[in-house]
């Protein structure tokens, strides 16, 4: 609570200084319990566990932007975890503080041709998001734009202790108005100078070859514009050069024509370890993903959503079919109905749902979900019912403050009980916005 209340008062103090932020106190806590005619020695079995997560990002600007020259802002994120009961083994204590990302930007204020980014930071390629601790250069000249990253990281699921050297290159050019298309190069090991050695034998480095092309919104319209037809095209690969084959490829397109809207995705991958990974010794297989989505949007106040998605592997299929409808009154969201179908080998779920929501007044907001499921894990087998029943309360408090609390409750075939709850409390900043506000007399 401390810390809310200094990061609430620390802008007003510092005038002003341009930043932006929040900090987040969010709490976990859930009982399982267990009858005794599953319990162990005939006793009602009973777990609780609590967990408290404090989460805050804060933007500042180092250097003001100016019309020539250069502007320089920093941006910094983490979580710290004050509390966890009972301690869980699998939970390291270093853990408890850890710094998503914290970096510097440094861009020309004129031109904005170039962009340097310093530090802790996410790089995006096409075999998924690393964590660097490194820097990373983006360049504009005419229709071409280069980017150059190098420093150490690591995938944002591994720990933090195995962490690998890291570099990497995109070049991407413009081809007329509507169509982009890009190449790349993607490197992590632990020895960059050892690997590029033309008679290297270094086995636990991870190489990939990129490339990509992007159709944008190519817009075809009839007579007077009565009918227009968007369309989106993209397609992307990385082949792997070490163990010569495709480590994934995927191919998007989307078309929408007035109220209705389709979009395909093809997509295959495997699973990309870190170099000295003990799962690169394994033969991982591969997943094919093929995922359509039909929506239809008649009115202002209603929507109909439809998606299939099947998924292929060496031993085996998945299907999911998924189905759903939304209301809206006004710009607010009020109500949803969905319904799933889950397949896999013998393996049957069906899941349906009604979530209502409602701003009572211009700071309370209450929802109330109920969700049934059945699973079935054999043809011959019976089904297993599951139902469960959250309440959610939403308050603003503030422009600066809100608050959310949801209560859920579980009930399973065996009569298993679990109970969650989940809240936090969130303090929002911003000098800009508070500045603004005194120059123009309060006016939004």
């Amino acid at each position: 609570m401390a810390a809310l209340l200094f990061v609430w008062a620390a802008p007003r103090a510092w005038g002003d200084s341009a930043f932006r932020g929040s900090i987040t106190s969010a709490v976990w806590a859930r009982e399982n319990i267990v009858p005794a005619i599953t319990g162990e020695r005939g006793h009602d079995a009973e777990e609780t566990r609590v967990t408290w997560y404090q989460y805050g990002r804060l933007s500042t600007s180092i250097y003001p932007e100016s019309r020539d020259g250069v502007a320089a802002q920093a941006y910094v994120s983490g979580r710290w975890r004050s509390f966890t009961e009972p301690p869980s083994s699998f939970l390291a204590k270093d853990d408890d503080l850890r710094v998503y990302q914290a970096y510097v930007d440094i861009t020309s204020a004129a031109t904005r041709k170039a962009h340097l980014r310093i530090g802790r930071q996410y790089l995006p390629n096409a075999v998924g998001y690393w964590r660097m601790d490194g820097a990373r250069l983006r360049t504009r000249l005419g229709g071409l734009t280069a980017t150059i990253a190098g420093g150490r990281g690591a995938q944002r699921w591994v720990s933090s202790d195995n962490r690998s050297d890291v570099v990497s290159g995109t070049l991407s050019a413009r081809l007329g108005r509507r169509m982009t298309a890009r190449v790349g190069a993607f490197w992590a090991g632990h020895d960059v100078a050892e690997a590029i050695k033309p008679d290297s034998d270094d086995n636990a480095s991870l190489l990939y070859l990129t490339g990509g092309v992007d159709l944008a919104s190519a817009r075809t319209s009839r007579i007077h514009r009565i009918a227009r037809t968007d369309l989106r095209v993209s397609a992307d690969v990385a082949y792997d050069p070490l163990l010569e084959r495709v480590a994934q490829a995927s191919a998007r397109g989307s078309v929408s024509r007035g109220p209705v809207s389709l979009a395909v995705v093809e997509r295959y991958d495997t699973p990309q370890f870190a170099p000295d990974s003990i799962f690169t010794v394994f033969a991982v297989e591969a997943r094919r993903e093929r995922t359509a989505t039909v929506e239809l949007r008649p009115d202002t106040w209603w929507s109909l959503m439809g998606r299939r998605a099947d998924q292929r592997f060496d031993d085996g299929s998945a299907t999911r079919d998924r189905v759903e409808a939304r209301f809206h009154v006004g710009s607010e969201p009020v109500a949803s109905v969905g319904a799933e179908w889950l397949t896999w080998e013998e393996t049957r779920r069906r899941y349906a749902y009604v979530r209502v929501q409602k701003y009572v007044t211009s700071k309370l907001q209450l929802a109330f979900s109920n969700a049934l499921s059945a699973f079935r894990y054999a043809d011959d087998g019976d089904d297993d019912f599951a139902r469960t029943v959250s309440a959610e309360t939403r308050v603003d408090l503030h422009r600066d403050w809100s608050a959310l609390v949801r209560v859920e409750r579980s009930r399973n075939t065996d009569f298993a009980n679990a109970v969650r709850v989940f809240g936090y409390m969130r303090a929002s900043f911003d000098s800009t916005a508070a500045s603004t506000a005194s120059r123009t007399g309060g006016r939004p």
